[in-house]
């Protein structure tokens, strides 16, 4: 778990607060006169520790909703990935990536576990669940918009290691490694959607179970949260991540209603309503996709216009943090 900031500022406090009176107490028994003015100022130090000691008694009751605990995780993701931006302190500093990636990993990790914690427990596995899973979405979707800051070859992207192929490399490492009787040695190469691939399954998660429990006010809420997010990943380029995130939602909910071969269900309304919102997130997946592909086409093509063969003018879409001119003759993006 984070560091308890509150708890470690009380504590502190605590000490000095009693350290005083007690310093007081041995010059008074020295023989020094008693301090007079120092009567009413340890009673105001005491004030202050009795009324800090009830706020933090309140977030003592956090620990039977452990999901409320995930705040501090978020700031301090905020952090690293401000560190390992464009701009941020030693971004460029190969050895500062690495230890913000395995900070980063080990936050995730936390947020995993709360994930696992919270839907194990009844209850938990409701709105609890729901609220951290749609923090978690809302993170992803802003970190989507943070990530195109942050230098392709940095450290902060997970490394993993990729066999070459014998036909596709260069023909003097061939030779080399053909001569000296070795394999290929791999190339190192960057996993962008790390990060994803390791937060993913928590709203995932919840959306299965609330599916599969048919708690369809949490599913309408969890999928419009799922609705930015995918939005998010067709801005930032992510046309894999977009595409699979869909069809993984579609793959759940088609699990959680398997139809009988023998006998029919009786679909009601509220299921119909579901499977049409299913359906629209895929299919607005892939109209997101096309959206940011005839962008690119138009890019590519030299056009200045934002319609595409007479089609409707395409809302400018900014593809990074800052602002740039995309084109459009609305003027919604500055130049």
């Amino acid at each position: 778990m984070p560091e308890k900031r509150v708890g470690n500022v009380y504590i502190r406090y605590l000490t000095l607060a009693t350290f005083l009176p007690l310093c007081l107490v041995a010059l008074h028994f020295l023989g020094f006169e008693p301090i007079r003015i120092a009567v009413p100022f340890l009673v105001f130090i005491a004030g202050i520790g009795i009324i800090a000691f009830a706020a933090l008694g309140r977030r003592a009751f956090d620990l039977f909703d452990p999901t409320r605990l995930a705040g501090s995780l978020f700031n301090d993701f905020g952090g690293w990935l401000a560190q390992v931006s464009a701009g941020g302190f030693r971004w460029e500093d190969k050895s500062f990536q690495t230890h913000a990636h395995r900070q980063t990993i080990s936050i995730a990790e936390t947020l995993q576990t709360l994930s696992d914690l919270a839907a194990t427990h009844a209850n938990l596995d409701s709105a609890p669940l729901l609220e951290f899973s749609m923090s978690v979405l809302a993170l992803l979707a802003e970190y989507q918009r943070r990530k195109l800051r942050i230098p392709t070859d940095s450290l902060w992207f997970e490394q993993k290691y990729e066999h070459k192929s014998w036909y596709l490399t260069e023909d003097t490492t061939v030779q080399l490694a053909h001569h000296a009787g070795i394999s290929l040695n791999p190339s190192s190469v960057p996993e962008y959607n790390w990060l994803e691939n390791r937060l993913q399954p928590i709203p995932l998660r919840c959306f299965e179970l609330n599916v599969g429990r048919k708690r369809l006010d949490n599913v309408r809420d969890l999928l419009a949260g799922i609705d930015a997010y995918i939005a998010a990943l067709a801005t930032s380029g992510n046309v894999r991540g977009t595409a699979q995130l869909a069809e993984k939602i579609q793959s759940i909910y088609e699990q959680s209603f398997p139809t009988p071969a023998n006998e029919k269900q009786k679909e009601q309304a509220e299921d119909a309503g579901m499977a049409d919102a299913v359906c629209f997130l895929s299919c607005e997946s892939w109209w997101l996709i096309a959206v940011r592909s005839s962008r690119g086409l138009r890019s590519l093509l030299g056009q200045g216009s934002s319609t595409f063969n007479g089609a409707t003018p395409i809302p400018c879409i900014p593809a990074a943090s800052s602002p740039r001119n995309c084109g459009n003759s609305n003027g919604c993006c500055p130049a």
